[in-house]
């Protein structure tokens, strides 16, 4: 996925190596997910369903690629 892309993407994005950090600090804290999903299953029982949860991952995941692609190429100053 996106590791493999990253080194080609270096080279032209204005985040140069600050990109990947950001990208496997997001990973380490994406990992709490199945230990709440866990917690919620244990303490909701029957009643709790990850169905809506997964609908809005995928979808969350749908409109980061398209942001993502339509502004690779665009940089903006951050003051």
């Amino acid at each position: 996925g996106l590791f493999v892309e990253l080194p080609l993407m270096i080279s032209f994005i204005p985040e140069r190596w600050t990109l990947p950090s950001i990208v496997g600090s997001c990973l380490c804290a994406t990992n709490i997910m199945p230990a709440i999903i866990t917690w919620f299953r244990w303490y909701e029982g029957k009643r709790f369903s990850e169905i809506p949860y997964i609908y809005m991952i995928i979808t969350i995941g749908i409109v980061a690629c398209c942001f993502f692609g339509v502004l690779l190429a665009k940089s903006n100053i951050v003051i």
